[in-house]
């Protein structure tokens, strides 16, 4: 593997993990009452799939290999923990 294909199995870590956790936000957020919020976090993430794919995609055309972990997404147990959990989720960065 180089590390183009190093960067790219991260980065598919990255989103898988916070795909989980964005999910399981919405139904967090959706069990505490917030629906209204619930739908609107769900139209905000519903491209993360594609994401995911696409990265995918990359890293085969480039010759390399899915082979990630995904790391330990941070589910809060109630409306302010997921969301920021969330919050804290969107300030991280992948570094190149």
């Amino acid at each position: 593997m180089n590390k183009i294909h190093d960067l790219l199995n991260e980065m598919l870590a990255v989103y898988w993990s916070a795909s989980i956790q964005h999910r399981s936000h919405v139904a967090v957020i959706d069990a505490e009452g917030a629906s209204l919020m619930a739908t609107e976090m769900e139209s905000k993430i519903a491209d993360e799939p594609e994401t995911i794919i696409k990265l995918q995609n990359r890293l085969l055309d480039l010759g390399g290999q899915i082979r990630f972990t995904i790391k330990q997404p941070n589910i809060g147990s109630n409306l302010r923990e997921a969301l920021e959990n969330d919050y804290e989720l969107q300030k991280m960065r992948v570094l190149v």
